[in-house]
């Protein structure tokens, strides 16, 4: 394979201009890796079930599974909230060891290594490291552990023996990254193909839409790309900061100065330096912390750029400001609980201050800059923040909204946040936890009893005009059943699937869904003449299997594209609360009209919104409910939905935020948005 990569730099080199040429090599070098990784790939998942199998046996046995968690830099720690819950098992022995970043050099190396260390002891996290910085002797780990959680991607930035290279011939590896990803177009450029990626065992992602837009670019991370939140701000939501007595303002700068190799250029330091100099004095009443990316001081130090002296001497001047903070690495979370607001051109920092909720000034050469490195995710990241082009509009930001407090768009940027951004926050290590003790068989007894999704295709598509039921329409060369039937089979949260189709499909469920890699399926159910009907009928035949206290998710066959975060919030309030109803905010003006040509009442459109599905309850209260609702002369009429039906009885509905394109699929057009939307990547 490295003649073949060598002959394709080669060849490549005759291209004259240098942006054709970089695209064309980038292109014929990830053909000829995923080539090569099409063999290699399902050689290491096999592997990876031989590991498996060996877990399960292990924790049959009643012993502990042995975990180390890979560190690189100890402010990037982002497993370290799963790290803690195993702490706290009886079923799991983890330990933190801290690998070298030798990408650098050995003077880097050192600086790293001792930081990460002094970074975890910090927070009281016991941890050594494998590589001995005097010696250069790197400790071999070969069979200690079952298996292994890093954060680094890059086969270059540590020893080969540290990579899932290496690593997957004698443990399972798991990827939590160190910084928030999909947003960056650079991400469906680069880092998918890298082959390291496609070797983990799960690569947990922060949201159905980065998961979605991965795979559709590199179909081999199919197999292992899961959607497990961003545990790494997890611990924001234990740590307390009192209010500043003044406004603190944070200036981060990436350290991209120009192209580099994983193709991003974000960073606008060298414009805004002087500058940086002067706001301090300029608005002598705020508090300024002046935090640059990690790398921003090593690259400035080279000769290319500012060289060591020069660097040296911006930063100490930087520091000896009165009302300036410089934070030279190290953990970050209580800087951001204490600051009133962002400025900056970085990368993770741009999803995860959205966790705070507080406002962001995004820095920007120029507009162009938005559709060359964002994805549509990115984009609408950057819809909820103030962007600034030059030094005007960044003094503006701090006018208004700092010194002001004119912060219009809170209220829907924090909506916004809840509903794409933070996944299973706070609780996104719980999740990633279910999800490992789901597949080596140590879910600890007190979870309470199944989780079951009830999905109803029982319909004929009549409004849809099509020669086959709407369920059964291709999308994205797939069923839309198939799609649906996909959520819940690859959540971890859902134990089992109760299928109602009907009568006409009920035997041909279980060659349907062997066709589409469907394993949940635990029982198919004949429809009823409505769709209500349908649900009793599937809720009555779990009756008899599953027992009152279980949790089931009643969704609709034909909406394909619901969040797993979204799924895991409905499953986590139904065991909370009781119940949950999928919704999301209305953003046209709803009118209430009893014949159609008048109207009768507006409701206020901040206090409307619209159900959608799943709907999740204990079996035993939604089938009493449909027993009730039943034996009422009317019956089901005007009853279209579980809420509906809960709420006549009198029930108290809770309700969980819903994401964009959970779109049912009733009419042609619904198809045509769901296509668009799934070519443009911009399903939630």
């Amino acid at each position: 394979m490295d003649f073949v990569l060598l002959l394709v730099r080669l060849l490549t080199a005759l291209v004259p201009v240098k942006r054709w040429r970089k695209r064309l090599r980038r292109s014929l070098i990830n053909r000829v890796q995923q080539r090569e990784l099409r063999a290699r790939v399902p050689v290491v998942r096999a592997r990876y079930a031989k590991h498996l199998e060996a877990c399960r046996a292990k924790h049959a046995r009643g012993e502990k599974l042995r975990v180390a968690f890979f560190v690189l830099d100890g402010a990037m720690f982002s497993a370290e909230p799963i790290y803690r819950l195993m702490a706290a098992s009886n079923a799991f022995e983890p330990e933190i060891l801290v690998i070298p970043d030798v990408e650098r050099g050995p003077d880097f190396t050192r600086v790293r290594q001792e930081r990460a260390l002094a970074a975890l002891q910090a927070r009281h996290l016991a941890a050594r490291a494998l590589y001995n910085l005097d010696t250069g002797a790197a400790e071999d780990i070969s069979g200690r552990y079952d298996l292994v959680f890093t954060s680094n991607p890059y086969a270059g930035a540590t020893l080969p023996q540290y990579t899932a290279a290496e690593l997957h011939r004698h443990a399972l590896v798991a990827f939590v990254s160190y910084g928030y990803g999909g947003y960056l177009q650079v991400d469906t450029r680069r880092f998918v193909f890298r082959p390291e990626v496609s070797l983990f065992w799960r690569m947990y992602v922060p949201v159905e839409a980065t998961r979605r837009r991965w795979v559709a670019a590199n179909p081999l991370l199919e197999g292992n790309c899961v959607v497990g939140g961003y545990p790494k701000m997890d611990r924001l939501a234990s740590l307390k900061c009192p209010a500043p007595a003044r406004p603190r303002v944070i200036l981060a700068s990436h350290h991209s100065l120009a192209r580099v190799s994983d193709g991003l250029t974000l960073s606008n330091f060298l414009r805004y330096a002087d500058f940086y100099l002067e706001l301090p004095a300029r608005y002598p009443q705020i508090d300024f912390v002046f935090r640059p990316h990690p790398l921003l001081r090593e690259r400035l130090s080279r000769d290319e750029w500012w060289g060591r002296a020069r660097t040296d001497a911006y930063f100490a001047r930087m520091a000896a400001i009165p009302n300036v903070t410089y934070e030279d690495g190290g953990d970050y979370f209580e800087t951001f609980l204490s600051s009133s607001a962002l400025i900056h051109d970085c990368a993770s920092f741009l999803a995860e201050y959205f966790y705070t909720g507080k406002p962001q000034c995004y820095l920007l050469a120029d507009p162009r800059k938005i559709d060359a490195e964002f994805s549509s995710f990115g984009k609408d990241l950057l819809r909820h923040c103030a962007l600034a082009y030059d030094e005007k509009a960044i003094m503006a930001f701090i006018d208004r909204v700092v010194l002001a407090g004119e912060d219009p768009g809170a209220k829907e940027r924090r909506a916004f946040a809840a509903r794409e951004v933070c996944a299973f926050y706070p609780h996104a290590a719980d999740h990633i936890l279910s999800d490992i003790e789901n597949a080596v068989g140590g879910r600890p007894p007190e979870r309470g009893g199944k989780t079951v999704a009830l999905v109803f295709a029982g319909g004929s598509g009549v409004r849809m005009g099509a020669p086959v039921p709407k369920q059964f329409l291709d999308l994205d060369g797939k069923p839309v059943l198939a799609h649906t039937l996909g959520l819940f089979e690859r959540h971890p949260d859902v134990d089992e699937i109760v299928l109602v189709l009907h009568a006409d499909y009920v035997a041909e469920a279980p060659s349907f869904a062997a066709r589409h890699g469907i394993t949940k399926v635990a029982h198919v159910v004949a429809g009823g003449e409505t769709a209500q009907d349908s649900i009793y009928n599937g809720l009555k035949k779990m009756s008899e299997v599953y027992p009152p206290d279980t949790v089931v998710l009643i969704h609709d066959g034909v909406r394909p594209y619901v969040g797993s975060d979204v799924i895991a919030a409905n499953v986590r309030a139904v065991r909370e609360k009781g119940n949950a109803v999928t919704y999301t905010p209305c953003y046209e003006t709803i009118v209430l009209s009893k014949d159609g040509t008048a109207v009768d009442a507006l409701p206020r459109r901040r206090e409307s919104y619209t159900a959608q599905a799943p709907q999740g309850f204990r079996l035993g209260d939604i089938l009493a409910a449909h027993e009730r609702i039943r034996a009422r002369p009317e019956g089901y009429r005007d009853m279209v939905d579980q809420a509906t039906i809960c709420w006549t009885l009198g029930t108290r509905i809770h309700l969980v935020p819903g994401n964009r394109g959970n779109i049912k699929v009733t009419t042609p057009e619904d198809l045509l948005m769901l296509e668009a939307l799934l070519r443009r990547g911009e399903i939630r």
